[in-house]
């Protein structure tokens, strides 16, 4: 039976290095449609922007960290923060992680 330094091993090993599905892309077919997702202990929210492409993020405000969206439906173009009413755009651009920069899996 695996130990939990085993889990945390693999979780920077494995999981932090490579792609993980969490979902289909049905489940979020249309501009501002949201999914959100636990992924190995992180809360993340899946999104399709108004230039329909897909994002992941981690789902929460930058500034507090309050959690921003909570299970599944259709955001408004600016996500806002409940805690303190900042907005976020819903398809704003990501931040490739540097190590799948490297990769060469983003442009």
């Amino acid at each position: 039976m695996p130990t939990a330094g085993a889990f945390e091993h693999e979780k920077e090993r494995i999981f932090a290095n490579s792609w993980i599905c969490v979902a289909h892309g049905s489940e979020v077919a249309r501009p501002n449609d949201y999914i959100t997702r636990e992924i190995i202990g992180e809360n993340i929210v899946i999104v399709r922007g108004r230039d329909n492409i897909l994002r992941a993020f981690y789902n929460v405000c930058p500034h507090r960290g309050h959690q921003l969206l909570s299970g599944e439906g259709k955001a408004k173009n600016v996500i806002t923060c409940p805690y303190h009413a900042s907005g976020l755009q819903a398809g704003r651009q990501s931040r490739p992680r540097p190590q799948l920069r490297k990769r060469g899996e983003f442009r």
